[in-house]
Protein backbone atom coordinates (compact mmCIF):
# COMPACT_ATOMS: atom_id res chain seq x y z
CA UNK A 1 0.00 0.00 0.00
CA UNK A 2 1.64 3.45 -1.32
CA UNK A 3 0.88 6.21 1.77
CA UNK A 4 -1.32 8.40 0.95
CA UNK A 5 -0.95 11.27 3.95
CA UNK A 6 1.60 13.58 2.51
CA UNK A 7 2.46 17.05 4.74
CA UNK A 8 3.77 19.52 2.85
CA UNK A 9 5.20 21.95 5.34
CA UNK A 10 6.70 22.13 8.79
CA UNK A 11 3.43 23.95 10.28
CA UNK A 12 1.21 21.39 8.79
CA UNK A 13 3.46 18.84 10.80
CA UNK A 14 3.21 20.86 13.84
CA UNK A 15 -0.10 21.30 13.78
CA UNK A 16 -0.64 17.57 13.88
CA UNK A 17 1.49 17.20 16.39
CA UNK A 18 -0.45 20.11 18.68
CA UNK A 19 -3.71 17.90 17.48
CA UNK A 20 -2.46 14.87 19.07
CA UNK A 21 -2.10 16.51 21.82
CA UNK A 22 -4.87 17.82 22.48
CA UNK A 23 -6.72 14.41 21.55
CA UNK A 24 -4.83 12.14 23.53
CA UNK A 25 -4.26 14.52 26.90
CA UNK A 26 -7.57 16.36 26.62
CA UNK A 27 -9.43 16.35 30.37
CA UNK A 28 -12.95 15.68 28.81
CA UNK A 29 -12.31 13.50 25.93
CA UNK A 30 -15.08 12.33 23.65
CA UNK A 31 -13.24 9.30 22.74
CA UNK A 32 -11.44 7.56 25.68
CA UNK A 33 -9.84 5.01 23.12
CA UNK A 34 -7.51 7.84 21.54
CA UNK A 35 -5.25 8.21 24.68
CA UNK A 36 -4.43 4.43 24.43
CA UNK A 37 -4.07 3.68 20.77
CA UNK A 38 -1.19 2.37 19.83
CA UNK A 39 -1.68 3.68 16.01
CA UNK A 40 -1.90 6.98 17.73
CA UNK A 41 0.95 6.12 20.16
CA UNK A 42 3.38 5.13 16.80
CA UNK A 43 2.09 8.65 14.50
CA UNK A 44 2.97 10.71 17.79
CA UNK A 45 5.97 8.96 17.84
CA UNK A 46 6.94 9.63 14.41
CA UNK A 47 5.32 13.17 14.11
CA UNK A 48 8.13 14.05 16.96
CA UNK A 49 10.85 12.52 15.15
CA UNK A 50 10.05 14.11 11.87
CA UNK A 51 9.74 17.53 13.63
CA UNK A 52 13.56 16.70 14.94
CA UNK A 53 14.53 15.45 11.26
CA UNK A 54 13.34 18.82 9.91
CA UNK A 55 14.70 21.34 12.43
CA UNK A 56 18.19 19.63 12.01
CA UNK A 57 17.99 19.65 8.56
CA UNK A 58 17.16 23.36 8.43
CA UNK A 59 20.66 23.72 10.70
CA UNK A 60 19.07 23.29 14.26
CA UNK A 61 22.04 21.41 16.11
CA UNK A 62 19.76 21.68 19.30
CA UNK A 63 16.54 20.27 18.05
CA UNK A 64 17.05 16.71 18.92
CA UNK A 65 18.11 17.79 22.73
CA UNK A 66 15.35 20.49 23.27
CA UNK A 67 12.83 17.69 21.69
CA UNK A 68 14.46 15.49 23.92
CA UNK A 69 13.62 17.17 26.87
CA UNK A 70 10.22 18.44 26.27
CA UNK A 71 9.63 15.06 25.58
CA UNK A 72 10.45 13.94 29.21
CA UNK A 73 7.77 13.95 31.49
CA UNK A 74 7.40 14.29 35.09
CA UNK A 75 4.59 13.98 37.65
CA UNK A 76 4.24 18.36 37.57
CA UNK A 77 3.37 18.16 33.75
CA UNK A 78 -0.21 18.59 33.57
CA UNK A 79 -0.53 15.20 31.07
CA UNK A 80 0.96 13.15 33.92
CA UNK A 81 -2.60 13.44 35.72
CA UNK A 82 -4.40 13.60 32.66
CA UNK A 83 -2.81 10.29 31.72
CA UNK A 84 -3.31 8.96 35.08
CA UNK A 85 -7.22 9.46 34.78
CA UNK A 86 -7.37 7.74 31.14
CA UNK A 87 -5.39 4.43 32.68
CA UNK A 88 -8.12 4.52 35.61
CA UNK A 89 -10.71 4.21 33.52
CA UNK A 90 -9.27 0.79 32.17
CA UNK A 91 -9.65 -0.10 35.89
CA UNK A 92 -11.11 -3.97 35.13
CA UNK A 93 -8.69 -4.62 32.63
CA UNK A 94 -5.98 -2.60 34.11
CA UNK A 95 -6.18 -4.95 37.66
CA UNK A 96 -5.93 -8.43 35.55
CA UNK A 97 -2.52 -6.85 33.64
CA UNK A 98 0.70 -7.74 34.65
CA UNK A 99 3.54 -5.64 35.53
CA UNK A 100 4.82 -5.54 31.89
CA UNK A 101 1.48 -5.37 29.94
CA UNK A 102 0.59 -2.45 32.65
CA UNK A 103 4.45 -0.98 31.66
CA UNK A 104 3.44 -1.15 28.41
CA UNK A 105 0.35 0.55 28.21
CA UNK A 106 1.44 3.72 30.76
CA UNK A 107 4.29 4.20 28.06
CA UNK A 108 1.47 3.79 24.73
CA UNK A 109 -0.72 6.19 27.06
CA UNK A 110 1.74 8.64 27.13
CA UNK A 111 3.32 8.78 24.42
CA UNK A 112 5.02 11.13 22.98
CA UNK A 113 6.47 12.23 25.69
CA UNK A 114 8.74 9.17 27.31
CA UNK A 115 9.21 8.36 30.90
CA UNK A 116 12.01 7.45 33.19
CA UNK A 117 12.06 3.89 34.32
CA UNK A 118 11.72 5.18 38.13
CA UNK A 119 8.81 7.68 36.86
CA UNK A 120 6.97 4.75 35.24
CA UNK A 121 6.99 2.95 38.74
CA UNK A 122 5.80 6.55 40.52
CA UNK A 123 3.17 6.42 37.63
CA UNK A 124 1.90 3.13 38.41
CA UNK A 125 1.92 3.06 41.46
CA UNK A 126 -0.13 6.41 41.58
CA UNK A 127 -2.77 4.97 39.52
CA UNK A 128 -3.40 1.82 42.19
CA UNK A 129 -3.28 3.95 44.59
CA UNK A 130 -6.24 5.70 43.49
CA UNK A 131 -8.08 2.90 42.06
CA UNK A 132 -7.60 1.27 45.71
CA UNK A 133 -9.77 4.42 47.12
Amino acid sequence: MTPVLQLSSYPELIALHKALLEAKFNSMPNDLLIAGSPYVAQIANQVIETVIQLETAKGDANAEGKWKEWRRINPSRREWQVAIDRVKETKDTWMRWSNEEKASYVRVVLSPFTIEEHLLKTFISQVEESLAE
